[in-house]
């Protein structure tokens, strides 16, 4: 019969599965608890094929443009410049509590103390890459899933209507000077504001994720990595490319 642990322990991986698969890492309640009776019997080398098999790499944003196939299809993508990838930290869980690998991506100026435009890491990246050694796009082939991270456009601060898109006041009699206004907050009741409230402030600028973007085209010659459809970021930003998760 199972006790009280062993039972939550399992509705939690049950609830929590695939976070699992993705991170391997279980709630600090559990971690005197052997685990694996609870897993499914493949969970342990899907999550080893996840971590040794990942995919990444550091590129820069040039902008959106549209491929056209053999068969005539056309596809909107954002073309990214991969160049100059070096491993500048290895972390492992001995050392640092965890494993990640650190990518810098590269200046064209070599001042020193800023040889690089951007660092990032790369969490449960299983590899035997070590520091200063390159990395390209050659792991990467058409049809692959991946996930962009990169840091939204910033916009300033914007009234309501803009950011979460508010429909304003109707545009008739009685509404001069008050189109776009916010309307009532809770003055009269609740007599506060509740925390979370959708007002006006700034927009953009925030770490956003886009997941399951398919790769349409690698060109290792000029480092090009053409993704299908919109990755977040201006142009001439970093943006971390790895394999998808899903």
């Amino acid at each position: 019969m199972e006790n009280h642990s062993s039972l939550r322990l399992r509705r939690f991986l049950k609830k929590r599965q695939d976070l699992f698969l993705k991170t391997g890492k279980v709630s600090h309640r559990f971690k005197n608890i052997n685990i694996l009776p609870y897993l499914p019997r493949n969970a342990g080398q899907a999550l080893n094929n996840k971590f040794i098999n990942m995919k990444f790499i550091l590129a820069k944003k040039i902008g959106m443009t549209t491929i056209h196939k053999e068969d005539g299809t056309a596809e909107n993508v954002t073309l990214l410049e991969a160049r100059d990838n070096i491993v500048t930290q290895v972390r492992n869980e001995e050392k640092d509590g965890y494993r990640a690998i650190q990518l810098g991506y590269k200046r064209n100026s070599a001042k020193k103390g800023r040889e690089y435009l951007n660092k990032s890491e790369f969490k449960n990246a299983e590899t035997e890459l070590k520091e200063k050694e390159a990395v390209t796009l050659e792991q990467f082939q058409e049809g692959d899933k991946v996930e962009a991270t990169g840091t939204s456009k910033a916009k300033g601060f914007q009234g309501v209507v803009k950011k979460w898109g508010f429909a304003g006041s109707p545009a008739s009699h009685g509404h001069r000077h008050d189109l776009r206004a916010p309307g009532s907050i809770g003055g009269m009741y609740p007599q506060k504001v509740f925390k979370g409230k959708k007002m006006a402030g700034r927009m953009g600028g925030k770490q956003k994720t886009v997941k399951n973007l398919e790769v349409v085209l690698v060109d290792n010659e000029n480092k090009l990595l053409a993704l299908k459809g919109a990755v977040p970021g201006n142009n001439k930003s970093i943006v971390k490319i790895y394999s998808s998760r899903r």
